[in-house]
């Protein structure tokens, strides 16, 4: 591959990505200016409905953790098949969205893809979005979920000795922070943390911010419109939150996934120093002609679907598991027409009600 920046940066983006933001940079909104975070979370649904496949799973459940401002919502993905004897082992999934947007909707395709490639079950967490209870309150809850499938998880058929920890975007910086802080005492022992796309140090003062300011999904304007609309309730240089600042030695091994045309990248990049530096074993996986998110759409993008088979494959390694022989292969699609079919259900979505969901298997 031709590429820039030390080889971090694909010359161009890849094909069907460059397809995708041709067409997206027609239709989506120039600027969040003035949007609120209900209107933004609508648009990522819809892109979310559109564009993310949801594979069916053995089974789907519902349950609720107890967390420091009231009940936390789960949806367990277990994949098909029986039950180890101790249990399936379970990664705690935290949806991305800048803290502000975002929910287990957004999440599910992922997550139902990472519990089929891995053979574990997969738990998609909700937390408190911080502009209406602070960025400290999402940390907060992310680690009493963990400490609650350690400690009543067995109820529920799952393996408390095996937990892993994951998350994108948004999403990656809460599980980040779980792992350094459990690495701290302050909960379990984790086998893995699984970082896509993180942001770890949420004074975002890195070069990628500029270098891939706009064009690409995820731009600069963007990142200032989540620092908008944060509820200020602690410094973002607080560790807490900002865990590229924390005491890493001890945490969990790491697979960090990071992409080229990515505001984000450089972050990535010098968190996977930092646990290099700490002595953590890191998995660093790079696609160098990606955009940030691009993981959730894999309807489209044959990048996204080597990374999830990538991401399953390393999270089967930490957690001593099998993925299904049998998962399901929802199709491709490809070219030009697909992705603006894609785009065009999308922008209908935009003009209709809230993102429904269509029918699907457990």
């Amino acid at each position: 591959m031709d590429t820039l920046n030390g080889g971090w940066r694909a010359r161009l983006p890849d094909p069907e990505v460059r397809s995708f933001l041709r067409i997206a940079n027609v239709v989506a909104p120039r600027s969040l200016a003035g949007r609120s975070p209900r209107q933004v979370h609508r648009s990522v649904r819809s892109v979310v409905w559109a564009l993310s496949s949801r594979e069916p799973v053995g089974r789907v459940e519902r349950l609720s953790a107890v967390g420091p401002g009231g009940p936390i919502a789960i949806r367990l993905y277990v994949p098909a098949g029986p039950a180890p004897a101790t249990g399936w082992p379970v990664l705690a999934w935290f949806h991305g969205g800048g803290f502000v947007t975002g929910d287990q909707f957004v999440a599910e395709g992922t997550c139902r893809a990472l519990a089929n490639r891995s053979g574990a079950a997969v738990a998609a967490i909700t937390y408190r979005l911080a502009h209406r209870h602070g960025l400290l309150a999402g940390h907060e809850d992310a680690l009493a979920a963990v400490r609650w499938l350690a400690a009543q998880g067995a109820a529920h058929g799952l393996d408390p000795a095996r937990i892993a920890v994951g998350g994108d975007s948004a999403g990656g910086c809460l599980a980040a922070s779980v792992a350094a802080r459990c690495a701290a005492g302050e909960g379990p022992a984790l086998a893995l943390q699984l970082l896509l796309y993180p942001v770890t140090d949420m004074t975002l003062e890195r070069p990628s911010i500029n270098e891939n300011a706009a064009g690409y999904l995820l731009t600069r304007d963007s990142l200032a419109w989540v620092l908008s609309n944060l509820r200020a309730d602690v410094d973002l240089t607080d560790p807490r939150v900002s865990p590229a600042r924390a005491e890493l030695r001890g945490a969990a091994p790491a697979v960090v996934l990071t992409c080229g045309y990515d505001p984000l990248r450089d972050d990535g990049l010098a968190y996977v120093e930092r646990l290099k530096a700490a002595g953590v074993p890191v998995e660093h996986l790079h696609f160098a002609g990606q955009v940030h998110g691009f993981v959730m759409f894999d309807v489209v993008f044959r990048g996204a679907r080597q990374a999830l088979d990538q991401l399953g494959a390393a999270l089967a390694r930490a957690l001593g598991t099998a993925p299904r022989a049998d998962r399901p292969r929802p199709p491709l699609a490809t070219g030009h027409r697909a992705i603006g079919s894609a785009l065009m259900a999308v922008m209908a979505l935009e003009r209709g009600p809230l993102a429904r969901r269509p029918r699907k298997a457990a």
